[in-house]
């Protein structure tokens, strides 16, 4: 977490004084105010806070405090500037944003096709040859694959709608797309035009779990098809 603060030097040299407070004093300083005061008349003294969090990630919020954790930020938000803003952070995590970009792009410019994807509502009948996908997925553990028989059970909406702790998260079904269990997929990071490395992602059928590394080695076309 960094803290930035305006510093005035003569009548003319501007700059920041820069200082740091790690994540696991900011958390406590927004859970429990009261008892870390003086964690808080630290923040407020500053101009600028740099760092909000992914609540889709581990960081300690977990859905039995989220809704204390996105109320008493917004407090602290009262006394001083945080950059990125909670939501916009959190809106950046959602897949259906991504999903969104990607259908315009394989549209207008790749000229590709792409499996279909489509927000659900509550209750809404499931279609069986679809895969089902939380926007804010927290690394594959809301993705419920169709011919997986230890997750058939979960193809219901009781249990969708107890997995939606993250503000505004949604379900969305996508039709299935059998290479992404055989072959898996890849992500391909793109900073300033440049690659800057590839994340293939692939399923264990064993743990019934999701497993990423970096790449190293490619497939030929040949072997891809």
């Amino acid at each position: 977490m960094c803290i930035s603060r305006w510093q005035h030097e003569g009548d003319s040299n501007r700059g920041f004084d820069v200082s740091y407070m790690v994540w696991e004093e900011f958390f406590v300083a927004v859970m429990s105010p009261i008892n870390h005061k003086e964690l808080l008349e630290k923040l407020s003294s500053v101009d600028c806070v740099i760092g909000s969090v992914d609540i889709n990630n581990p960081y300690g919020v977990t859905s039995g405090n989220i809704t204390q954790y996105i109320e008493n930020l917004r407090e602290v938000c009262r006394e001083v500037c945080i950059w990125p803003p909670q939501d916009q952070v959190n809106n950046i995590a959602s897949k259906w944003q991504l999903i969104q970009s990607l259908d315009l792009i394989a549209g207008t410019r790749t000229l590709s096709s792409r499996p279909r994807t489509w927000l659900l509502c509550n209750g809404q009948p499931i279609n069986n040859k679809t895969v089902l996908k939380r926007t804010h997925s927290n690394a594959a553990e809301h993705v419920l694959l169709l011919n997986d028989k230890t997750m058939q059970p979960k193809w219901d909406w009781g249990y969708l709608c107890s997995q939606m702790d993250i503000p505004g998260c949604q379900w969305m079904a996508q039709m299935y797309v059998e290479t992404l269990e055989k072959r898996g997929k890849w992500r391909v990071f793109v900073i300033g035009g440049q690659i800057v490395y590839t994340v293939h992602t692939l399923r264990n059928h064993e743990k019934k779990t999701w497993l990423w590394d970096v790449v190293r080695t490619y497939y030929s076309l040949e072997e891809l098809t």
